[in-house]
C-alpha cells in the first residue's frame, strides 16, 4: 500500500471518478460520503480549510480508502476533522460521517496507515474530531485502539439513533393500526378535497421555495443562515447532481400542503427533510409519507433510511436502527486543556444568557 496526501483543490477535482469508484465498492456506502457531497461542503463550508484529504493505494495504483479530513482553526484551536462535519454551525448536515475503505481491502491494516499519517502532523493540530461515524461501518471501531497506541487519548461516545427500514419487512414490522388509520385518514381526506400526490418528480424551483418558506415559518428558521438550503441550493447546481435527489410533495385543492426533500443512493432512499405548510387535522405529511415508502417498495428499493433521530413516527414502521458514534482525538498537553476550558466557560455563558 502507498499513500497520498491531497491539499490542493485541482487534484481534489481530479479524484472524482476514483473516489465514487470506491464508495461503490464498500460495505455500506453513502450518499453522504460520494465525492459531489463532499466537493460541495468544500465549496460552500471550508473555503477557508486546508485541504489534509488522505488517499491510500493498493500494488496496482488503485484507490482502496480515502480518508477526507481538513484542518480548520476554531476559536484558535486547529482541529482536523472530516471535511462534512460542520461542528462550529447548529445544523449538522451530513448524517453519516467517516473513512472509506473497499470491501476487499484489509481494513485494520489500511487504518493503520491512515493513523500513522495523522500522528506525523500532530504538531499541526490540537484535536481529531470525527463526527457521525455510523456503525454500519465497524471497521471505525478500531480507531480508538490505534491511536491509544502512539499515545494519544480518545474518547468515544454514542451521539444518535438512526432508524431504517428494510422494504421487504414492511408488512411484518410496520404497525398495522397506524397503516389503518392512515387509510381512514386519506378515504375522509379524498371525499372532501382534491387530493394529488406528486412522488419522486424533477425538482420544481418553485415548490422547493415554498417549502423553504414553510418549514422556516413552522420552526422559526431564518432562511439567510440556514445552513441546510445553503448547501442544497449549491448542490443542485452541480453537473448531474439532480440524479441523486428526492423530491415528493402532496397538494390539496391543487395547493401545496407538504413536501420532501431527499437522496437517493444505489438502492437505498433518505427521508432527509420532510416539509408541512401547517399543522392540520388531516395529518398530511403522514399520508405522504405512508404513500412514499409505497411508492419506493414497488419501485424495487431495499433501504428507507430515515436518518439520524428517535422521533416515534419512525418506529411506527420499523424497530431497526443503527447508531452514530462521537470519536475525540486529543494530545495530553496544555493547548488541550486551555481548549477543554474555552468550551466549558462557553457553556456556562450560553447557559447564563439562555
Amino acid at each position: 500500500m502507498t499513500i497520498h496526501i491531497i491539499n490542493n483543490e485541482s487534484e481534489f477535482i481530479a479524484l472524482k471518478e476514483s473516489w465514487n469508484s470506491l464508495i461503490d465498492q464498500m460495505d455500506h456506502g453513502e450518499v453522504f460520503y460520494t465525492w459531489e457531497w463532499n466537493f460541495a461542503y468544500y465549496k460552500k463550508q471550508y473555503k477557508d480549510c486546508k485541504l489534509n484529504i488522505i488517499i491510500i493505494y493498493d500494488s496496482e495504483d488503485k484507490v482502496i480508502a480515502i480518508a477526507p479530513f481538513c484542518f480548520e482553526t476554531r476559536d484558535g484551536f486547529r482541529i482536523l476533522h472530516p471535511l462534512i462535519s460542520l461542528t462550529n454551525q447548529s445544523y449538522l448536515l451530513a448524517d453519516y460521517v467517516g473513512i472509506y475503505i473497499n470491501k476487499n481491502a484489509h481494513s485494520l491494516r489500511v487504518l493503520e496507515k491512515i493513523t500513522d499519517s495523522i500522528v506525523e502532523l500532530k504538531d499541526q493540530w490540537d484535536l481529531i474530531e470525527m463526527i457521525n461515524f455510523n456503525d454500519r461501518n465497524f471497521y471505525q471501531f478500531y480507531l480508538p485502539t490505534l491511536f491509544e497506541k502512539k499515545g494519544l487519548t480518545v474518547k468515544n461516545y454514542q451521539t444518535s439513533t438512526c432508524p431504517y427500514l428494510l422494504c421487504d419487512e414492511i408488512d411484518e414490522k410496520s404497525t398495522i393500526e397506524h397503516i389503518r388509520i392512515a387509510e381512514k385518514r386519506l378515504k375522509k381526506l379524498q371525499r372532501d378535497h382534491k387530493v394529488e400526490f406528486l412522488i419522486d418528480q424533477p425538482v420544481d424551483k418553485q415548490i422547493w421555495e415554498q417549502m423553504k418558506e414553510s418549514r422556516n415559518k413552522l420552526w422559526n428558521l431564518d432562511k439567510e443562515t440556514n445552513t441546510l438550503y445553503y448547501f442544497i441550493d449549491y448542490f443542485l447546481g452541480l453537473p448531474d447532481a439532480e440524479k441523486s435527489f428526492e423530491f415528493s410533495y402532496l397538494k390539496v385543492d391543487d395547493q401545496f400542503s407538504c413536501g420532501h426533500f431527499g437522496f437517493k443512493y444505489k438502492e437505498k432512499v433518505y427521508y432527509f427533510v420532510p416539509v408541512q405548510e401547517k399543522r392540520d387535522e388531516h395529518h398530511t405529511g403522514s399520508l405522504l409519507l405512508y404513500k412514499w415508502i409505497g411508492y419506493y417498495k414497488n419501485q424495487g428499493y431495499k433501504v428507507i433510511d430515515f436518518l439520524r433521530g428517535a422521533e416515534k413516527y419512525k418506529f411506527y414502521w420499523t424497530d431497526r436502527s443503527s447508531f452514530n458514534y462521537n470519536f475525540i482525538v486529543h494530545k495530553n498537553d496544555v493547548r488541550f486543556n486551555l481548549y477543554r476550558a474555552s468550551n466549558i466557560f462557553k457553556q456556562v455563558v450560553k447557559k447564563f444568557r439562555g
